[in-house]
């Protein structure tokens, strides 16, 4: 059992722990003081950034799997997050895959695991959470989201129904559980210099993984339902969403 800092304030669950923001934003939680729990596939990668965690940060730090594409495998970790010491106070959702457009417009089966991975896996996991945190009167939920869900474009309009349907669930969520304690924030990066953007080439308003991790752990206590970042992606998307549908369709956005 690796000491705790002084104060440990309760457990913050993050799902996807293995991506460069989820790393970002383990790391934010654990130097304020929450013990972490890291779910994943990668049982390899979760323990070596583990073992940074807890020399950096002297919190408590437990590793749990995850994989979207397993049955159950959501609802399970749920339930084992919830049983936990300290008490989970809040859970980060940061599963992501952008996929292949192209194979996805002739392989349902692609398309299908887009929309799981990006949207329906966080309904197993934060179903059960939010519900605990209702009855209890506190906690919060984090899911990173995407710009590219606040309007179906052609180069990439699975990912981005798939992120957009998991905007609308967050805010459902919000306005139910906002009177309730419980924080529901959405943060919504444009593009970030991860693996899935590397073949994209330049790219406009490129994010560093540690910065969207930090804009992650910031949202749990600030006062923004919807953040984007970096933060010109809110004035961009706006003109964008309110483009004529006449106009959009012949653009290359």
């Amino acid at each position: 059992m690796t000491p705790l800092a002084l104060e440990t304030k309760g457990s913050v669950l993050v799902v996807g722990a293995t991506s460069p923001i989820a790393r970002a934003a383990a790391a934010e939680f654990a130097r304020q003081g929450y013990a972490v729990i890291l779910a994943a596939r990668d049982k390899d990668e979760l323990d070596r950034i583990a073992a940074d965690l807890r020399i950096r940060s002297r919190v408590e730090v437990t590793l749990l799997p995850y994989d979207a594409d397993l049955k159950g495998s959501g609802t399970r970790l749920a339930e084992i997050a919830l049983e936990l010491e300290p008490p989970l106070i809040g859970a980060v959702w940061v599963v992501g895959d952008l996929g292949d457009q192209d194979r996805a417009q002739e392989d349902v089966t692609h398309a299908k695991a887009i929309v799981r991975r990006n949207f329906t896996g966080v309904i197993d996991v934060f179903t059960p959470i939010a519900n605990a945190f209702e009855a209890r009167g506190a906690g919060f939920l984090i899911a990173v989201g995407s710009v590219a869900g606040d309007r179906g474009r052609a180069k990439n309009y699975v990912y981005g129904a798939a992120k957009a349907a998991l905007h609308a669930f967050m805010s459902g969520m919000r306005q139910r559980l906002d009177r309730k304690g419980v924080r529901v924030r959405v943060v919504k990066p444009g593009f970030v210099d991860t693996a899935m953007t590397f073949a994209m080439g330049p790219l406009p308003l490129l994010a560093s993984p540690d910065k969207v991790g930090q804009a992650v752990a910031r949202a749990a206590t600030g006062k923004k339902d919807e953040i984007y970042t970096p933060g010109p992606w809110r004035w961009i998307m706006l003109i964008i969403r309110h483009l004529p549908e006449r106009v959009f369709k012949k653009t290359n956005i």
